[in-house]
């Protein structure tokens, strides 16, 4: 716990995962994220969300919603549409 934690400062031995660390500039280098684009995963990520949003059309007619919005989520949009055509399926 607290005390564990505490000792492991002292000791030098912790262990910091630096995924949260807010100071650095890692995944917001638009240089770095434009030399290492892969086409493949673009175009899977664009059908996906073609797929999201033919499926959120879906449900929104058979359910009779006005508006079906997943962007709060979290989630990918492959994970989106599966949601969402089993929504449709019931």
């Amino acid at each position: 716990g607290i005390l564990r934690s505490a000792v492991a400062h002292e000791q030098g031995t912790v262990n910091i995962n630096s995924i949260f660390n807010i100071n650095t500039r890692k995944g917001r280098d638009l240089m770095h994220f434009l030399s290492n684009l892969d086409m493949a995963e673009i175009e899977q990520r664009k059908a996906d969300r073609i797929d999201a949003s033919a499926a959120a059309l879906v449900a929104r007619q058979a359910y009779k919603f006005q508006v079906v919005d997943g962007t709060g989520l979290g989630w990918s949009s492959a994970s989106l549409a599966k949601c969402l055509v089993s929504l449709t399926k019931l």
